[in-house]
């Protein structure tokens, strides 16, 4: 089966994603979601953040550039649960305004986590 690297949504009124069918058990963890490095989300199964994310942010309590990523990826950091019925969930408007996604997000997996864009119509 091939593995699911992108695909396209429109958020509902209640700024709800649905994530595809095939790809749900990668959130079966849980989800978290921050700002990206510039004006895009990343989405993380709360797995990939535990165990590959929060140990770079607790590096040396000194060093300035650990502090830089922690506040770029704590500032608005979400973590959620997908619902059991349609494998969505909501995203808060600070992060869509952020990311200045108004409905149609595009998500590109990169490596272990996801990159949700604005999908220009």
């Amino acid at each position: 089966m091939a593995q699911t690297d992108y695909f396209e949504r429109k958020l509902d009124d209640k700024r709800r994603l649905t994530i595809p069918t095939e790809i749900r058990a990668e959130f079966s963890s849980g989800v978290v979601i921050t700002r990206g490095y510039k004006n895009y989300l990343h989405l993380y199964p709360l797995s990939v953040w535990n165990e590959l994310v929060e140990p770079q942010l607790s590096g040396n309590i000194l060093d300035e550039k650990i502090a830089d990523l922690n506040v770029q990826f704590r500032m608005g950091k979400v973590e959620t649960i997908l619902d059991d019925k349609q494998g969505r969930f909501t995203i808060e408007q600070h992060l869509l305004d952020y990311a200045d996604i108004k409905r149609d997000i595009a998500a590109v997996r990169v490596g272990k986590y996801w990159r949700l864009i604005s999908k220009v119509s």
